[in-house]
């Protein structure tokens, strides 16, 4: 829950600052910061203009470029002993692709929508490493657990179901239950046999959206309840012990593609920032 709500924070976020940038250039009376600077004469004069080089420009390069630099301490927490205490990594993680979401938005307003040159090398960079590290951290939390644990899970939820079956009664071997594994199954997309990993990676990414936008399925009529769920979270465990050695290799994939754009982006933004003080462009 606590990604979904730093997800939700950057939207609104960004929504905020969309309003404002619209406001400030097509209807100012609706911005809130005219209309502070209304209510505060020591900020009469204060330029409120988005184009580049001008104080609010400047205000949100240095913020973006900040919040982009925070980022690094998730790389600081997996890799330096003394941190390794501070905090589970899961949520530095989410901190991570918070700062990464947020930051490069306020770069985005920060160039008033218009890039060239060599910031245009460091903005697509960016965009690049941003939209590579969502799918990394899709990749983080497949292989976030070991699979003994995601086998021992597998078995818990299937032991669950067997169990409601037989108090009811109702056999758990028999075509009508196989019949309806399969279709959970299929469902959340678990594999019956061996593949690769993009054939992996597409099909978890078809099945989640599907889940997220499809009821899941019924079981048999005069099953406990309790069944769907059981044989839903079994479906999904039985999916990531199949899944589980293809994202591994997939993640040796993302490091590879992620890094150099990366340090790409750092190194052009130095370059832009160093340009900006020095000549004053």
């Amino acid at each position: 829950m606590r990604f979904e709500r730093l997800i939700w924070l950057w939207l609104i976020l960004t929504v905020a600052l969309g309003w404002e940038y619209w406001a400030l250039n097509y209807i100012p009376r609706l911005s809130l910061l005219v209309s502070l600077q209304q209510q505060l004469p020591e900020f009469k004069d204060f330029n409120l203009t988005t184009a580049p080089g001008k104080t609010i420009s400047y205000a949100l390069g240095w913020a973006g470029l900040t919040i982009m630099l925070l980022t690094n301490f998730y790389v600081l927490r997996k890799r330096l002993s003394v941190m390794q205490n501070l905090g589970k990594l899961e949520a530095w993680l989410d901190y991570h692709i918070f700062c990464g979401l947020f930051g490069p938005t306020l770069i985005v307003f920060h160039s008033d929508f218009k890039v060239g040159g060599l910031v245009a090398i460091s903005f697509w960079s960016m965009m690049i490493s941003v939209a590579s590290g969502a799918v990394g951290r899709y990749f983080f939390v497949k292989v976030g657990r070991t699979k003994a644990q995601l086998e021992h899970q597998s078995e818990a939820w299937s032991k669950k179901l067997t169990d409601a079956l037989k108090r009811n009664n109702i056999a758990s071997d028999s075509p009508e239950f196989e019949e309806t594994r399969q279709r959970f199954f299929r469902f959340v997309g678990t594999p019956e046999v061996k593949i690769d990993f993009l054939t992996a990676l597409w099909g978890s990414l078809v099945s989640d959206f599907r889940a997220m936008f499809f009821a899941i399925p019924e079981v048999v009529s005069g099953w406990p309840p309790e069944t769907r769920k059981y044989l839903y979270f079994w479906a999904i465990s039985a999916r990531d012990v199949q899944l589980l050695d293809p994202f591994r290799r997939a993640l040796g994939y993302w490091h590879a593609f992620h890094f150099p754009f990366t340090m790409l982006m750092y190194i052009t933004a130095i370059i832009h920032v160093a340009v900006a003080l020095l000549f004053g462009v």
